[in-house]
C-alpha cells in the first residue's frame, strides 16, 4: 500500500498531497481515532493490568533512548541549530505511531501480552511526544526551559484524558440499551467516539488516550454485572455486530491511510536519506536491549523479534516537525 502511494504520488505525480488540502491531516486523525477505539474494545481488562507495567517502562526507556539518539544526530549533523532545537528534533522522532503499530501487529497475530504492551507503548509515547514536544517549542520561543512544567503537563494530560474516557464509557454503556431501538444505532457509537475525542482535544488534553480508555471501558463494561454496582450501572457491552462495524471501518481507513502516507512522501538529497537511515538503525539497535531488560513474560522468539523492531513514526512527529516551519 505504501509503494502504491509512492508510485501514484512522488514517482508519476498522479496524486499530490496538496489535492487533499486540509482534509489530509483530518483523515489521518480519524484513522487514529477509529484504530484506538476499536483496539480498546477488544482489550480484556485482565490482560491490560498484566501489561501496563511493562508497557510504561518500555515506553519511558525507548522514548528517552530515541530522543537522545535524535539529539546527538542533530547536534552532529545540523551544526547551525542550538541545543534546545536539537533536543526538540530528538523528541519528535522518539514517539511511535499507534496508527501504524496497531494494524501491523494485528496482521502478525502476536500473543495477547505482546500485542497489548506494544499498543499501550504506542499510545503512551504519543502523549510524551506531544506534551514534551509542545513544551520544548514554547521554551524555544521564550528562551527558558523548565522541566517541572513539562512533567506537570504530561500527568495532567494523561490523567484527565483517562478520567474523561472512563466516565464517558460508563455512561455510554448505560445509554446503549436506549440507543439500540433507533435505526442505524451503530453510527451513534461512532458519533460518540468523535465527540469524546473532540471535547478532550479542545481542552488541550490527549484525545487519543481518552478514546482508547473509552473503548476499553465499553469493551469491559459487562464485568459490572458481576459486582454490587450492577443495580446502579445496568451496563451493556458492545454487540458483536457493532464491533464488526468498527472493524470494517478500521480496515477501510487503514488501507487508505498507508496509501496516503506513500503519496505524502518527499524525496530530497541523498544526505538526508543517510541521516534518516542512521537514526532508524540506531533506534532499532537500542530496542532489543529494552525488550531483554523490561519484558519478563515468556514469549516466542517471533514475538520478541516483532517487539524489538516495532518503532514506526507517524502523524504526531509529522505535525510537530511542521510547526516550526509554519
Amino acid at each position: 500500500l505504501l509503494i502504491i502511494g509512492i508510485i501514484a504520488g512522488p514517482v508519476i505525480g498522479l496524486v499530490k498531497n496538496t489535492h487533499f488540502g486540509s482534509v489530509g491531516p483530518i483523515f489521518t486523525s480519524i484513522t487514529l481515532i477509529l484504530i484506538l477505539f476499536e483496539s480498546g474494545t477488544n482489550l480484556k481488562i485482565e490482560e491490560l493490568l498484566n501489561s501496563i507495567g511493562a508497557a510504561f517502562l518500555l515506553t519511558l526507556f525507548n522514548f528517552f533512548a530515541s530522543a537522545i539518539i535524535g539529539t546527538i544526530v542533530a547536534i552532529t549533523f545540523f551544526t547551525e541549530i542550538n541545543f534546545l532545537s536539537a533536543l526538540f528534533f530528538g523528541v519528535i522522532i522518539a514517539g511511535t505511531s499507534s496508527a501504524v503499530v496497531i494494524p501491523i501487529i494485528k496482521q502478525l497475530k502476536m500473543n495477547e501480552k505482546g500485542y497489548t504492551t506494544l499498543m499501550l507503548e504506542s499510545a503512551l509515547s504519543d502523549v510524551l511526544c506531544l506534551v514534551i514536544g509542545l513544551a520544548l517549542l514554547q521554551a524555544m520561543k521564550d528562551g527558558v526551559f523548565v522541566v517541572g512544567s513539562i512533567l506537570n503537563g504530561i500527568w495532567i494530560s494523561f490523567l484527565f484524558a483517562l478520567i474523561i474516557g472512563f466516565v464517558s464509557g460508563l455512561l455510554w454503556s448505560f445509554v446503549l440499551k436506549f440507543t439500540r431501538i433507533i435505526e442505524n444505532s451503530k453510527v451513534m457509537n461512532l458519533a460518540m467516539v468523535f465527540i469524546i475525542y473532540g471535547i478532550t482535544e479542545s481542552l488541550n488534553l490527549n484525545g487519543g488516550i481518552a478514546v482508547l480508555i473509552f473503548g476499553i471501558t465499553l469493551g469491559n463494561a459487562h464485568l459490572l454485572k458481576e459486582t454490587r454496582f450492577k443495580e446502579v450501572f445496568p451496563s451493556k457491552e458492545l454487540l458483536s455486530n457493532e464491533k464488526d462495524f468498527f472493524s470494517e471501518l478500521v480496515f477501510i481507513f487503514t488501507t487508505f491511510f498507508f496509501v496516503y502516507v506513500g503519496v505524502c512522501m518527499k524525496f530530497g538529497s541523498w544526505g538526508i536519506y543517510g541521516i534518516a537511515l542512521l537514526i532508524v538503525l540506531a533506534i532499532i539497535l537500542v530496542r532489543p536491549l529494552s525488550i531483554k531488560l523490561l519484558v519478563k513474560t515468556k514469549m516466542s522468539f517471533k514475538d520478541l523479534g516483532i517487539m524489538a523492531i516495532m518503532a514506526p513514526k507517524g502523524l504526531v512527529p509529522a505535525i510537530l516537525a511542521s510547526i516550526p516551519i509554519q
